[in-house]
């Protein structure tokens, strides 16, 4: 028989340490739940949805009390258990994989939606090897370790989104074209460069606020979203009535760039910048011959589009390994970062 009912259990473990810790169920502000698989599969292994809805019901009535809670779950392989059934058989490992990946989004989809029935917004938190080990390292002092996981971070981003910014700033036009009337075509490519440089600088942002994070000097990433959010405002008011839908997209492309900027400044003073001039250089000049390659394709149709798109991505990745931007080494890093 499995225990469900959390919130008589946290209840009745705060009772029996309350007279040492000296706290109160009442003021409680947070707490953690963890649910194994034990708690919600069935005996064939498939989800127990009434189990799951009489959680979510008790978790709802913390959250009414004003308690934060963090459900940490497991189920996703039980869930992605009975949707996917491969063709062929395989090892432990990688049924798991396969069924995690695949269960993941349904579980999250169901805790979404049981959650919504209570009014409640649900979020999940995603995590990496390196968002779990760069802590341990900074705090025993392995700024080597710290650096080589923001720099390979860094470099990979950039050696993905960069060409990719400028294949879609190349092909907006003739997919535009294809998708939606020759009005809004003609109106609405140039607004793709400017939207493509701004994710590229959010993510650069991403990447560098590790180091503020790290240093536990995060009261200034609250202090520059508030700035941000302001600029954004007075920066739409002054662009977008001359400029229309572009001034708001060249509004945002300045928002995320004042942000990486202040993060980069702050943050290098304490560490090393998590960029290599020479690698940005090799990326650069690759994704620029690509984006001159694809551009002189002329690309007009669906077929010509995707024609266009694998050689671009071919003509890339030659230069880029002509240029010895990204060694075997750096794949087998690479790989360990992703497992």
């Amino acid at each position: 028989m499995y225990q469900t009912d959390f919130s008589a259990t946290i209840q009745s473990e705060q009772e029996l340490s309350a007279e040492n810790s000296g706290t109160t169920y009442e003021n409680m502000k947070r707490i953690a739940i963890k649910v194994g698989s034990n708690v919600l599969t069935r005996k064939d292994g498939t989800l127990d949805i009434t189990r799951m809805s009489a959680l979510t019901d008790q978790i709802a009535e913390l959250h009414s009390r004003g308690v934060e809670v963090i459900l940490v779950s497991s189920g996703a392989v039980a869930s992605g258990r009975s949707e996917v059934h491969p063709d062929m058989e395989l090892d432990s490992v990688a049924a798991r994989q396969i069924f995690s990946a695949v269960g993941q989004a349904k579980l999250m989809n169901r805790y979404y939606d049981l959650f919504r029935s209570q009014g409640i917004v649900c979020g999940q938190v995603l995590t990496t090897k390196s968002s779990l080990e760069l802590p341990e390292h900074y705090e025993k002092g392995n700024l080597e370790e710290v650096d080589k996981y923001l720099s390979y971070s860094m470099k990979y981003y950039l050696l993905l989104t960069i060409p990719a910014a400028v294949g879609m700033s190349v092909l907006s036009k003739p997919l535009l074209y294809i998708i939606t009337t020759p009005e809004i075509a003609l109106g609405g490519y140039m607004i793709t460069p400017f939207v493509c440089l701004g994710a590229i600088f959010m993510g650069m942002y991403g990447i560098t606020n590790n180091i503020l994070i790290l240093e536990k000097n995060t009261m200034i990433l609250g202090k520059l979203w508030i700035v941000v959010a302001i600029s954004n405002i007075v920066l739409n008011l002054l662009l977008v009535p001359y400029l229309n839908i572009l001034g708001a997209a060249i509004a945002t492309l300045l928002c995320y760039i004042l942000a990486f900027a202040v993060t980069a400044i702050a943050s290098k003073k304490t560490m090393r910048l998590p960029f290599n001039i020479k690698e940005l250089l090799k990326i650069v000049i690759a994704a620029a011959i690509m984006g001159i390659a694809v551009y002189m394709m002329h690309p007009n149709g669906i077929i010509n589009v995707l024609i266009s798109i694998v050689a671009g991505v071919i003509i890339y990745f030659a230069i880029i390994f002509i240029l010895k931007g990204i060694t075997r080494k750096e794949i087998a890093i690479f790989k360990d970062l992703l497992h």
